[in-house]
């Protein structure tokens, strides 16, 4: 089997079911382009009902009728020596001088290696969706390509990289709110596990982590008690995690989660009918967005 989530290591036997395939992209530098109306049809699992999260955005009131627009871009990133691309989406009628600036949502794609993942499976439409007809405020989402998306975590220099100089590169260069409760960071399969990591390591920068067919690094559970204790010195988090009920990997799952409860810190979690696939994932798109948006609507709605 192959883990799409794990390390290299644990993944040398293990077969892959992605629908998405591999980029052939070429860099740009900020390019505004206009959201696709059609790309990849992946099919959606509707025989069995799915279990919700706890979400409760805040209604935002909107009067743009513009659609959001995706630009690609790339910068010199020291801490991976080489450079770091990513898309980045707008929400509909951005306003680059908007204060406070708006949440930040960071979304990592999994071990298949291919920075347009999430784009592909519809997240952008679905946000342009909810931002229209004002269920969650206009957001910002950032899309980081893991380039060496292969290697054991522990050889990797990407936590690093999006701490040091892909985070402070969006601060910088978009309006994007400095409020570290306005700052989510959320990934699939191995890209989850990134998310978790960092999220935990690193909560002065993020109010909330998603952890989407969470299959965990292995070098992560020892690293547990510290990162709650540092969470707690900061402030509260929101943690979510979701996988689906026959995902190859959930044995792991069950057993940090087996784990995790036994620091009494709070999160979600949530076991819906799926396996470890793009049909799972877009099915939960519009929850996800739903569940990383509570209570970014308030600031907006106050400047406004």
């Amino acid at each position: 089997m192959f883990c799409l989530g794990c390390s290299a290591s644990r993944s040398s036997t293990m077969q892959p079911n992605l629908e998405v395939p591999h980029p052939n992209t070429t860099l740009t530098k900020e390019i505004p382009t206009e959201l696709p109306t059609s790309g990849t049809v992946i099919p959606i699992q509707t025989s069995a009902p799915v279990q919700s999260l706890e979400i409760s955005p805040t209604p935002y009131k909107s009067s743009c009728l513009e659609k959001g627009t995706i630009s690609h871009s790339e910068i010199m990133s020291p801490a991976l020596n080489e450079t770091l691309t990513y898309f980045i989406y707008f929400p509909p009628c951005y306003d680059a001088d908007f204060s406070p600036g708006y949440p930040l949502l960071v979304l990592m794609h999994g071990q298949i290696g291919d920075p347009e993942m999430w784009i592909k499976m519809g997240i952008t439409e679905k946000a342009d969706n909810l931002i229209l007809n004002g269920t969650i405020p206009p957001l910002i989402i950032a899309f980081p390509f893991e380039k060496r998306y292969l290697i054991d975590s522990r050889d990797s220099n990407y936590d690093q990289a999006i701490i040091e100089d892909f985070m402070p590169n969006l601060l910088k260069n978009y309006a994007v709110n400095t409020d570290r409760a306005q700052h989510a960071i959320g990934g699939l399969s191995r890209g989850a596990n990134w998310a978790f990591q960092i999220g935990m390591s690193n909560p002065e920068l993020f109010g909330a982590i998603g952890a989407h067919s969470f299959t965990t690094f292995g070098n992560e559970v020892p690293k547990l008690s510290g990162w709650i204790d540092h969470v707690k010195q900061i402030g509260s988090l929101r943690l979510t995690f979701d996988i689906g009920e026959k995902d190859p990997y959930k044995k792991y799952w069950d057993a940090f989660i087996s784990d995790f409860l036994k620091y009494d810190f709070p999160f979600d979690r949530n076991v819906s009918p799926g396996e470890h696939n793009t049909i799972y994932w877009q099915s939960h798109l519009q929850e996800y967005l739903l569940w990383y948006s509570t209570g970014w609507g308030d600031s907006i709605n106050n400047k406004n």
